[in-house]
C-alpha cells in the first residue's frame, strides 16, 4: 500500500474504496466504517436478487457475480464491488499517461425493495434491485488551477473503453467565440500524450482558432518532451519545438505573425501546495502591419515564471507570471526589452453551507501591468481589448500562456482595440495596467452538485445516517490517512513517523478534494457580474478606461460558457465611450 500511495501523490492514481454494508445475509457482514477506518459488524435477512445495474455508463460492459434471483449475500456485494473497482482500475491505467492525477473512488450500493411477486423469482418473499454507483473525485496532479476552479466535471466513474482509438489519440477540444473586433469564431484543438516509457512524455498540439466573420486566425503547433524525475521538488523537466501562425486585429489595422521557437522548462515545488514553472525560449520572430506591409523581423529571447499556490486556508487558487522579452529588430538593427506582471485570485466561497451546501459565490481577481523599453515597432507596442487567453484557467504550459500578453484586458472594446489616439489614428502604448473583477453569483434552483448531499446506509455523526459528502470527506481525512498509516508501520516505520508522513501526504489533497466534494456543481448557470479598469501610456499621452458589465456563465458536465456585455463607463481619452458583446463556449474533458 505505502508503494502505490506515495506513487500516485507523486505521479498515478489513489483508489480510496469505502466497503459499504450493502446487504447481509443471515450472518454478521464485516465492512469499513469510513468515518473513523474501523471494522463494523452489520446483519440483514437474506433476499433475492431482482436486478443489477451499474451507474455511468458500465451496465452491460461488466459481468459482476450477483445472479438474477440467486440469495443476495454480503460476500457477493463486496465481490461485486471488487470487480467493479478493478474494471475501473484497469481503464483509468489504459489512460494514465494523460496527466498526474490522484482517484479517489466510493462505491455506493443503492438497493430497492419489493415485496411478492408470483411473476418474478418464482414468488420469493423479497427481491431485491441492486445499484452500484461509483463515486469518482480526480484531482490533477499537473495543474492546480483545475482542482479548485469551477470547471467541468462527471460525477461518476466512466468507461473509457467507448472512446474510439482515434478519440484516445488525439483527445480533441472544441470552443466557440465572438469579439468584437475578431468577430465569432471556432477553436479546434488536439493533444495528445504518447508514453515513451514511465518517465517521458511526449506532447504533440496543434490548435486552430478561425474566424467566420473575417480573414482572422490564430494557429499554433507544438511538440513539447516531459521527464519525470524521482526528486519531489523538481517533479519535471521538459523541452518544446513549436511555430506560431497569426492575423489578428491591431488598433486601426491587423497584424500578422509568425514565429518559430525552440524551448525548455522546468517545474519546481518549493513550498507546500505550490506549483512554480521556470520557461525559457529562443524565437525567430516576424511582425508586421498588413496595410502597407510594414513590420519587422529578429529573435527573441524569452523567459517566463509563473507561480500557483493553493491557499489552504480558503481553498483558493493564487497564480502570478513575469514575462521578459529580448528582442533584436533586423529592421533598425537594435533591441528593446518588455516585461509584463500579472496576478490573479480565484476562490468559490462557499454560502448559505447548513441551508443549501453547495452553493458558492465565485470570485476572480486579476491586475497586470507592463512596460517596454527600447526602439520597439509598432507591431509590439500595446494595445488593450478582449482576450482569448483566460489567465487563471488556461494550462500554464501552453503556447497561449508562455506568450507575452499583448496588453491589458479591457472586455468593453474588441481584441487589440483600445490604443492611444494621434492625428494619425490609434498607436499602440510603451506601458499599461489593468484590473479585472468577475463575480459568479449562485442560483440555487439553476445548479445541481456534483455530489449529492443523500443519505447513506452507513452510520454518521450524531447517530443520524452519513451523507455521501461526509463519506467522500472521511475517506479524505481519515481513511486513506489510516490505509497510509498501517502500511508504513508494516514496512518497517515506527508510528510516530508513519503517522506524520500520512498527514503530510494527504495534507496537500485535502483543499482541493473537498472543493471538489462540497462545493463543484456537475450543472450550474450563474449571472456575472463584472468589472474592468485599464490605462495605457506612451509619447503619444495618456489613456484609461472603467468598463463595467453583466452575463451568466453555464457549467455543464463537460462544457463550460460565458457571455456578457460589458460598457465603457468613462474613458480619459478621445475615444468616445462604447460596449461589446463576447461570448466562449468551451468543451473540456469530452471523452474522459
Amino acid at each position: 500500500m505505502q508503494k502505490a500511495l506515495i506513487c500516485c501523490l507523486a505521479s498515478a492514481s489513489l483508489l480510496v474504496m469505502a466497503q459499504v454494508n450493502a446487504a447481509c445475509d443471515t450472518q454478521a457482514c464485516v465492512g469499513i466504517d469510513a468515518n473513523n477506518g474501523n471494522e463494523t459488524r452489520l446483519s440483514a435477512p437474506t433476499r433475492l436478487v431482482r436486478s443489477v445495474a451499474i451507474e455511468g455508463g458500465w451496465s452491460g460492459k461488466l459481468s459482476l457475480p450477483l445472479q438474477a434471483c440467486a440469495p443476495l449475500t454480503s460476500a457477493d456485494i463486496l465481490a461485486a464491488m471488487e470487480a467493479l473497482q478493478s474494471a475501473i482500475n484497469r481503464d483509468q491505467a489504459m489512460h494514465a499517461g494523460r496527466d498526474e492525477a490522484i482517484e479517489v473512488l466510493y462505491i455506493d450500493v443503492r438497493q430497492q425493495t419489493f415485496a411478492r411477486d408470483p411473476s418474478v423469482c418464482q414468488g420469493a418473499a423479497e427481491t431485491v434491485d441492486v445499484v452500484f454507483r461509483p463515486y469518482h473525485i480526480r484531482i490533477s496532479g499537473d495543474g492546480l488551477a483545475d482542482n479548485l476552479l469551477s470547471v467541468p466535471r462527471l460525477p461518476l466513474a466512466q468507461p473509457q473503453e467507448d472512446e474510439s482509438a482515434l478519440q484516445r489519440i488525439l483527445r480533441p477540444r472544441f470552443g466557440m467565440g465572438y469579439d468584437r473586433a475578431f468577430g465569432s469564431d471556432m477553436t479546434v484543438a488536439v493533444q495528445p500524450r504518447i508514453a515513451l516509457g514511465d518517465a517521458v512524455t511526449l506532447t504533440p498540439s496543434a490548435q486552430l482558432r478561425k474566424s467566420i466573420d473575417s480573414a482572422y486566425f490564430e494557429s499554433s503547433g507544438a511538440v513539447q518532451m516531459k521527464v519525470r524525475t524521482a526528486n519531489a521538488w523538481l517533479p519535471d523537466y521538459r523541452f518544446h519545438l513549436g511555430d506560431e501562425q497569426a492575423r489578428t486585429p491591431l488598433g486601426d489595422g491587423s497584424r500578422s505573425h509568425s514565429t518559430a521557437e525552440l524551448g525548455s522548462g522546468v517545474t519546481v515545488k518549493p513550498f507546500f501546495v505550490t506549483q512554480l514553472f521556470l520557461d525559457s525560449s529562443v524565437r525567430q520572430v516576424d511582425d508586421r502591419f498588413v496595410a502597407g506591409n510594414v513590420g519587422t523581423n529578429g529573435r527573441s529571447l524569452s523567459n517566463r515564471v509563473l507561480i500557483d499556490y493553493l491557499t489552504p486556508a480558503t481553498a483558493g487558487l493564487l497564480r502570478g507570471a513575469v514575462w521578459q522579452s529580448t528582442q533584436h529588430t533586423n529592421v533598425v538593427d537594435a533591441n528593446f526589452h518588455q516585461l509584463v506582471v500579472r496576478v490573479g485570485y480565484a476562490q468559490e466561497i462557499p454560502l448559505w453551507q447548513r441551508e443549501q451546501p453547495g452553493q458558492s459565490l465565485g470570485v476572480e481577481l486579476v491586475a497586470g501591468g507592463g512596460k517596454l523599453w527600447g526602439n520597439a515597432p509598432a507591431t509590439n507596442r500595446y494595445f488593450g481589448g478582449g482576450s482569448p487567453v483566460q489567465f487563471m484557467y488556461d494550462d500554464p504550459i501552453s503556447a497561449q500562456m508562455l506568450d507575452i500578453p499583448a496588453g491589458p484586458t479591457l472586455r468593453s472594446v474588441g481584441q487589440a482595440q483600445a490604443g492611444l489616439d494621434t492625428p494619425a489614428g490609434h498607436v499602440g502604448a510603451r506601458a499599461f495596467w489593468h484590473v479585472n473583477m468577475t463575480l459568479a453569483l449562485p442560483v440555487p434552483a439553476w445548479s445541481r452538485p456534483l455530489i449529492p448531499d443523500e443519505a447513506t446506509d452507513i452510520p454518521g455523526p450524531e447517530d443520524k445516517p452519513a451523507t455521501l459528502k461526509q463519506i467522500l470527506n472521511a475517506q479524505v481525512d481519515v481513511t486513506g490517512p489510516s490505509l497510509m498509516e498501517r502500511s508504513l508501520v508494516a514496512q518497517g516505520a515506527s508510528p510516530a513517523e508513519a503517522h506524520a508522513q500520512a498527514q503530510k501526504a494527504f495534507a496537500e489533497v485535502r483543499p482541493a478534494a473537498h472543493f471538489i466534494i462540497n462545493e463543484a456543481n456537475i450543472f450550474a448557470i450563474r449571472p456575472l457580474i463584472m468589472i474592468d479598469a485599464a490605462g495605457l501610456s506612451g509619447d503619444e499621452g495618456k489613456a484609461r478606461w472603467l468598463a463595467a458589465g453583466a452575463g451568466f456563465g453555464v457549467t455543464m458536465v463537460t462544457a463550460r460558457f460565458e457571455a456578457g456585455y460589458m460598457r465603457t463607463l468613462s474613458v480619459q481619452s478621445t475615444e468616445k465611450k462604447s460596449g461589446a458583446l463576447f461570448a466562449r463556449l468551451v468543451f473540456e474533458n469530452i471523452f474522459r
